[in-house]
């Protein structure tokens, strides 16, 4: 049987590609690593969604992966349409990434230790959940949800699950973005 999020997930997930573009991306929001792996040892990472801006999650953890701090391999990719999205499926399936139908597969993998979520927003909250539930920590896509309570179970399940969840806020620490901080007056919040 398909979980609630993966059946939302295949109906919506043409949007996808649609909803993002391709923009520097890295997970700012800090909170301490308690995915156990040996000092550098990669961390298995499976992806969902590999069409739109999750192509570009996707090239990009296969080109900085692994050299980032822990090492980061991605393993497995779920997409109900990986077989329509022929150029990013032979790429993933020439650097050995496991390509799954759906989401509930990608979660019963062992060598997953985390998923990244570049997801529409409504399926922000329920794949976070799952994924914590499954024992997977998180990186999800800006914003967190849409709406406040939707944030909230986040932050719970979370705290219940004791794995960490970032959220991808793309221009936090962009250079330019850092330049227009230091422009705006001090006394003149917005």
């Amino acid at each position: 049987s398909i979980s609630p999020p993966t059946q939302h997930w295949r109906a919506s997930s043409n949007r996808v590609e649609k909803m993002y573009k391709i923009r520097y991306f890295g997970p700012f929001t800090p909170i301490q690593d308690r995915v156990v792996a040996k000092p550098n040892q990669a961390r298995g990472i499976g992806i969902c969604g590999i069409g739109g801006f999750g192509a570009h999650v996707a090239r990009a953890l296969l080109e900085y992966g692994p050299t980032a701090d822990p090492p980061l391999r991605l393993v497995a990719a779920a997409d109900p349409n990986w077989r329509q999205l022929e150029e990013a499926a032979q790429t993933l399936q020439t650097a050995g990434v496991t390509l799954l139908d759906d989401y509930d597969a990608l979660l019963a993998r062992a060598d997953v230790a985390g998923v990244w979520l570049p997801l529409p927003i409504n399926l922000h909250r329920p794949f976070t959940e799952q994924a914590l539930a499954a024992g997977k920590a998180v990186m999800c896509e800006k914003p967190a949800a849409g709406c406040v309570d939707d944030v909230q179970a986040m932050i719970d399940a979370r705290d219940a699950a004791g794995l960490p969840v970032h959220i991808g806020f793309q221009d936090v620490y962009d250079p330019t973005t850092a330049q227009a901080k230091r422009l705006l007056p001090a006394d003149r919040p917005g």
